[in-house]
């Protein structure tokens, strides 16, 4: 028995040294590992995040460092044509990406010729290089410096939180998640395949959720079973509505050949999102128990209200679930394919 209590001991104190293995950023606060992620963030200085902002009146980015002084973030928000009447929107990519990769430019583009927004491109791509634990570190600093740069657009320039929408893909869509936890009040969150390796592991307070914004959209592309070269996406319910492609686990088109370290059916998601804002095609979504009974005709019509994966999924807040839809296997994705 008193080698079984020292034993005991011993492992608590293990366990609480490794809580304690913390590092501190000043306004950032502190981060520590926990039992499942025994890695700490990098610095900040080596993620080098950076709020790119975009405008249909810019002819160039606004480029505002993350660790910038509030004078000179304020300085150059204000010389800038952001205007806090305006929605404002956030991109933010995921593993082994940066603002560059090909989704996100286009998808700013596009939604600046759709609407006259604010967009931000949130670039932490030093800080989602290999190896992945790294990298599912680094989300948690990011989050809270992109947080912490939402509260202060509130707090000096006013911008209404409910107009503010979140927009990310895989690592991406956890950093939202993440952001909605400190920075409460936020209008939407759209989740494009949000990752699921190591987060599946994680309390709720560490993964999207719906309760991080008002309402919580979600994209499921690549729910497979993970293997390394698919599977990159989490399958579970994690929004207020949850829309499955296909099912939401293998995209019709992909053989998920890995491009990098992504596979086809997860970026898909993104892709979907893209066509969305560009095309006049709905992708309507229906109300299903499972993809087979979807496939068995068994949860045709609109009789409860279809949503529209996508941009305009808030066009149908009231609705809760999980929803089917069917695409075609190269773009437009959406076309005539839905049975009523």
């Amino acid at each position: 028995m008193i080698v079984l209590l020292l034993v005991s001991a011993i492992l608590v104190s293990v366990s609480a040294n490794e809580k304690r293995e913390q590092h501190c950023y000043g306004d950032l606060g502190c981060f520590q590992t926990w039992s499942e992620l025994k890695t700490l963030p990098q610095d900040p200085a080596h993620v080098q995040t950076s709020f790119n902002l975009y405008t249909r009146q810019s002819k160039s980015p606004v480029v505002i460092a993350a660790n910038a002084s509030h004078s000179s973030w304020s300085k150059s928000i204000s010389h800038s044509h952001f205007s806090a009447s305006k929605p404002t929107k956030f991109l933010i990519h995921g593993f082994m990406n940066s603002k560059n990769s090909g989704w996100m430019p286009v998808t700013k583009a596009a939604l600046i010729a759709q609407g006259d927004y604010n967009v931000f491109i949130v670039d932490w791509g030093h800080g989602a290089q290999l190896p992945y634990e790294q990298a599912t570190a680094n989300v948690f600093l990011v989050a809270k410096q992109t947080a912490l740069f939402i509260q202060k657009l509130h707090s000096t320039a006013h911008v209404d939180l409910n107009n503010v929408h979140l927009i990310g893909h895989s690592l991406g869509a956890q950093i939202c998640g993440n952001i909605g936890s400190h920075a409460r009040g936020i209008g939407r969150i759209t989740g494009m395949d949000p990752a699921q390796p190591m987060f599946d592991q994680f309390d709720n307070s560490r993964h999207l959720d719906a309760s991080d914004a008002h309402f919580v959209d979600v994209i499921h592309s690549d729910g497979a079973d993970f293997t390394g070269v698919a599977g990159y996406g989490w399958i579970k319910p994690l929004g207020h509505i949850d829309f499955y492609p296909n099912g939401g686990m293998d995209q019709p088109g992909c053989s998920d050949n890995p491009v990098g370290t992504v596979s086809c059916s997860h970026g898909r998601s993104h892709d979907y999102f893209l066509e969305s804002i560009k095309s006049s095609c709905k992708f309507l979504a229906h109300k299903c128990k499972s993809w087979k009974d979807f496939e068995n005709g068994d949860c045709h019509g609109c009789s409860g209200g279809c949503p529209q994966m996508g941009l305009n999924a808030d066009k149908t807040k009231n609705l809760r679930g999980s929803y089917y839809l069917s695409t075609t296997q190269h773009t437009p994705f959406c076309g005539k394919i839905e049975l009523f």
